[in-house]
């Protein structure tokens, strides 16, 4: 039996103090909350330094401005296009959906969001997810293990007539040497299951 990837040995990690992120003031993702979920779904459970940068490009303050334009960005006065088709987004790896919450209250009625993770994960998302009363986008919650045909083609059947528009990516980097481990996000548009 292959071991958890979620519980790695000698695991021991501290919940992210989210409180300096005004972005993201939620029950759902503060220490306690994360402590709770890193003791059910280890390394799963913790809202990763690469989230807070994902969640300001995809609903930055008003007086910010990135190249390329976040594409996610459909608040007034925003130079965002009103008239555009539905988007159909794909996160990889949500976690505790802490930047799957975010997309979920930005992306517009008619979109749709699929925050993906380890199947042993999908109930956390499930619990953080179905909490949200700002989600205007419909929201899916499937199981994702990276490399495994079997997912690809379930969420490929069921949602390959809508193709993707954008898919949202955190990757964990090389840990430095300080107590802050490097992580890069992605985000690609204009993709197809093709």
């Amino acid at each position: 039996m292959a071991a958890n990837p979620n519980f790695p040995k000698d695991l021991n990690i501290e919940p992210l103090n989210a409180s300096k992120f005004a972005s993201v003031q939620d029950d759902n993702f503060d220490a306690q909350a994360q402590q709770d979920a890193i003791q059910e779904y280890g390394i799963a459970g913790r809202v990763w330094e690469a989230a807070y940068p994902m969640i300001l490009y995809i609903n930055p303050p008003e007086s910010w401005s990135f190249d390329p334009p976040s594409l996610l960005n459909d608040n007034p006065g925003s130079k965002h296009n009103w008239d555009r088709p539905p988007y159909s987004v794909l996160e990889l790896g949500s976690g505790t959906g802490v930047v799957a919450a975010c997309l979920a209250a930005v992306l517009r009625d008619g979109d749709l969001l699929i925050a993906t993770d380890l199947p042993e994960v999908c109930p956390l998302l499930e619990k953080n997810l179905s909490k949200r009363t700002d989600a205007k986008a419909r929201v899916a919650v499937r199981p994702l293990a990276w490399g495994t045909a079997q997912h690809v083609q379930e969420i490929r059947q069921e949602f390959n007539p809508l193709g993707l528009t954008h898919i949202i990516c955190l990757l964990p980097g090389t840990p430095r040497a300080s107590s802050a481990e490097s992580y890069s996000s992605y985000v690609s548009r204009k993709l197809r299951f093709d």
